[in-house]
């Protein structure tokens, strides 16, 4: 499930993409606007059928501690709010989003928390090959303190070797 937020709609709906789409082709806000509505519904629909279905889910995307799941969903979530997206559709994502956001890790790593929240991030359009790295040094940052909040050891990795040893 995390690698459908990261790869189906994470992607389509950045703010490098959503640039690209009026500055290269000229398409209105208005336009951009339907565009990314209509992508992060179908996203966020196949997702909330996913987890709204599966037994494992319970305070958090699985169980009663946040996961990838959760640090994957809540920026998406946080755009589609911020893009007025009727979220009530998907009750199961909005109640998870709602438990994450009572977390430190979660509070401290949102948009308003940052000191340079006012302040946009411009990456130079020659360079647009370094925007995915920017976000997934974010990402990873994110990860790292929401491992840390879990109290596990992010220099000892459970089940590393098992998931690329080579058999």
């Amino acid at each position: 499930v995390a690698m459908d937020i990261a790869s189906d709609i994470h992607p389509i709906n950045n703010l490098r993409v959503l640039r690209y789409l009026i500055k290269k082709l000229g398409i209105s806000s208005e336009a951009k606007d339907e565009w990314y509505g209509h992508w992060i519904k179908v996203g966020l629909e196949s997702v909330e059928k996913q987890l709204s279905l599966d037994p494992r889910v319970g305070r958090f995307a699985y169980g009663d501690q946040p996961g990838l799941i959760d640090v994957c969903l809540v920026p998406q979530l946080f755009n589609a709010l911020s893009a007025k997206v009727d979220v009530k559709p998907y009750p199961t994502l909005m109640r998870i989003f709602h438990e994450c956001m009572t977390l430190p890790a979660f509070i401290d790593a949102s948009w308003e928390k940052q000191i340079d929240a006012e302040e946009i991030l411009v990456i130079d359009t020659k360079l647009d090959l370094l925007a995915p790295l920017v976000l997934n040094v974010a990402q990873q940052l994110f990860a790292y303190y929401v491992t840390v909040a879990k109290g596990f050891d992010v220099d000892q990795p459970r089940n590393l070797a098992k998931s690329v040893t080579v058999e």
